[in-house]
């Protein structure tokens, strides 16, 4: 329902630019058996796709899985050669955590900041849950029926319903965002965000 304190945002596949590729990190975790699912999907400037991977895990913690996810991600790049790459999440804590550092997993963070400094180029962003939904279906995959990491090549069927539905650039979801919710994700580079709203980051205020 249409709230006039709040700004409707409509979420869609967001191109990266022309030449780049783009990375979609997400992670799955089960607190109950500490069991988790790494996912990513790497897809060109049209939003073909170029390789995924799946990998299960037993990690601490939802943080550490997320983080982790964008290391296995990271390694990837570098061995397809990935050097101008978008890389988006729906975690707010990942990019804070590259950004300003996070002492329980120093050791993750800091190796994920080597191989970002490494590539030539990395632009590290948020996306919403809605938006993530081919990496996040991966995840799940990989944690209830992988044995171990697997790479794809071409869309596994289970996610291809996924990826074409992202292709068709329609309005996947549309959500309602307080002024500061919007500042918060603007700053942290959400393309949705910063599409649809007048002003971004500190520069967005109620009128």
């Amino acid at each position: 329902m249409y709230n006039p304190r709040k700004i409707p945002i409509k979420i869609a596949r967001q191109k990266p630019p022309k030449g780049w590729s783009k990375l979609n990190i997400d992670a799955s975790f089960d607190s109950v058996i500490q069991k988790c699912g790494l996912g990513g999907i790497f897809r060109d400037a049209k939003g073909h796709w170029i390789v995924g991977f799946g990998k299960p895990s037993y990690e601490c913690g939802s943080l550490e899985t997320e983080i982790k996810a964008l290391l296995e991600g990271l390694k990837m790049a570098e061995e397809w050669r990935m050097y101008l790459l978008v890389i988006e999440t729906d975690s707010v804590e990942v990019i804070q955590s590259i950004l300003q550092g996070n002492r329980l997993y120093d050791d993750i963070v800091n190796e994920c900041r080597s191989l970002m400094h490494q590539q030539k180029e990395i632009i590290l962003q948020h996306t919403f849950r809605q938006g993530n939904s081919v990496a996040h279906h991966m995840t799940r995959k990989a944690k209830d029926q992988f044995e171990g990491k697997k790479t794809f090549v071409e869309a596994p069927s289970y996610l291809k319903c996924f990826v074409e539905k992202e292709l068709l650039e329609q309005c996947i979801f549309e959500k309602f965002l307080s002024y500061d919710a919007c500042n918060t994700l603007a700053s942290l580079g959400n393309r949705s965000v910063l599409r649809d709203t007048k002003y971004a980051c500190n520069l967005l205020t109620p009128t």
